[in-house]
């Protein structure tokens, strides 16, 4: 039963590429292959809950395919935002958490935190948002996205921070 969460998550990382086939000439179809990406997200972690079928493989590629298709799908709105501002500084934390991640689900240790959680879901309102301001030209919807990306940075050093210094009590959200 492992499988099914597993390959959710596969799928998810895979689903970039129908997006930048897609997202140019086709951009409201790749819109709807977002949205089932990021649906999926929540999917294969209550799947692998529900079903107690969590596995040290899932632990590693569920946040694997999260940056994929994150980063992936920046990369994908280049033309319509300026991309760098949010693109390098996530990309730096995402691939440090990413690491961190690994390293304690090697441990035994439950990786995510409720930060990560928040920062996934406020990074995909953020490509919506901006996917979005993009297909229907609303510059001001393009904008609050872009902001949401903004937002998420801060929500990343609180997860790299909440990862690092795990016995330090945070304000809980």
């Amino acid at each position: 039963m492992y499988l099914i969460p597993c390959t959710i998550s596969v799928l998810r990382a895979l689903s970039l590429i129908p997006l930048l086939l897609l997202f140019p000439s086709h951009p409201r179809a790749a819109f709807f292959v977002f949205m089932a990406g990021a649906v999926s997200d929540w999917f294969d972690g209550f799947l692998a809950r529900k079903f107690k079928a969590e596995s040290e493989l899932g632990k590693i590629l569920d946040p694997v395919s999260d940056k994929i298709f994150y980063l992936g799908l920046l990369v994908t709105l280049k033309d319509s935002i300026p991309i760098l501002i949010i693109l390098i500084p996530a990309l730096l934390f995402e691939v440090l958490l990413t690491a961190i991640r690994f390293k304690k689900s090697h441990r035994g240790k439950r990786a995510a935190n409720p930060y990560g959680k928040l920062k996934t879901t406020v990074q995909f309102c953020a490509i919506a948002c901006m996917m979005l301001g993009a297909i229907m030209e609303v510059k001001i919807l393009t904008a609050f996205g872009f902001s949401l990306g903004l937002i998420a940075i801060p929500l990343a050093m609180m997860s790299l921070s909440a990862h690092i210094y795990p016995n330090e009590k945070a304000a809980s959200i």
